[in-house]
């Protein structure tokens, strides 16, 4: 295994379906003498019985760096509330945002998108491309890309989600700087509109490709994660960027109990709040 500080720092965040979890989580840490990785969990019904013990047991193993649990499902904040507090190190040379519900078909995609990265910098950020074959287009017709890749011979210019999303560490601080000053929302349109303003390319992988676990439960509209998605979707709370929940982070040197990170759209919000407790470490510890 790579010394800690050569390590890329990896945020997945889960939710919902053991099986899914299990299944993308066994997939990156095949990986993790490559990846510090660090599991935000937004709580579930599955949370206590299924998820969290496999979580935690690898942590136990030394598999994972940290496990981060929300007491409630506030989507996207969870993993900006883990980035803001200084819980990951964003000085490394590259950090990755993924989704919990990809699975790779080989674990090649690492050096396919670091290689893309170190030849070409005039690409912002490299996510893996999506095999389409389980695409729920019969439960949701309207699921279409609405765009084409570009061939650039060494990579594929597309936009991508959370999709093992590699970015080179001083160009995702910047974005973070950005993001904080504009008080926008942390979710990849604004990404990709900042790229475009920085008129830097979005890439996904040639070769590498992954499967997109929740795809296969919203071809049956029965599945309980389509029906809360649907609800969800349909209430406007996956849009409401305003809900905070305290959490607890786990890591070998034991748990944290955390505040729920209130105010955390308020611009300057974190250079304020480490002003006032004196230090630039981890926030919000009760």
């Amino acid at each position: 295994m790579q010394p800690a500080a050569a390590r890329i720092p990896c945020v997945v965040i889960v939710f919902f379906d053991e099986d899914t979890v299990r299944q993308a989580l066994d997939a990156l840490v095949r990986l993790s003498h490559r990846l510090e990785i660090h599991v935000v969990e937004n709580w579930s019904p599955q949370t206590a019985t299924a998820i969290r013990p496999y979580v935690e047991s690898l942590l136990r193993e030394g598999k994972i760096h940290a496990y981060y649990l929300f007491e409630e499902n506030i989507s996207n904040n969870a993993l900006l509330t883990v980035l803001e507090h200084g819980h990951v190190p964003l000085d490394r040379d590259y950090i990755l945002i993924t989704d919990g519900d990809l699975v790779p078909d080989s674990d090649d995609w690492l050096e396919e998108e670091l290689a893309v990265l170190q030849a070409h910098p005039e690409v912002f950020a490299c996510g893996i491309r999506l095999d389409l074959a389980n695409m729920p287009l019969k439960t949701f017709p309207d699921m279409q890309f609405s765009w084409s890749p570009v061939d650039r011979g060494d990579y594929l210019e597309a936009l991508t989600g959370g999709h093992h999303l590699l970015l080179r560490g001083p160009d995702f601080q910047a974005f973070m700087n950005y993001r904080r000053r504009k008080n926008l929302r942390f979710v990849d349109s604004v990404m990709h509109q900042y790229a475009a303003r920085q008129r830097r390319r979005w890439a996904a992988t040639r070769d590498s490709s992954a499967v997109h676990l929740t795809w296969d439960m919203y071809a049956d509209l029965e599945h309980p994660y389509t029906k809360l998605k649907v609800a969800t979707y349909q209430n406007g709370a996956c849009w409401d960027h305003s809900m905070v929940c305290p959490y607890e982070r786990a890591t070998a040197a034991g748990i944290e109990q955390h505040a729920a990170a209130v105010g955390l759209f308020r611009q300057g919000w974190l250079d304020t709040l480490k002003q006032s407790l004196g230090f630039s470490g981890t926030s919000g510890s009760k």
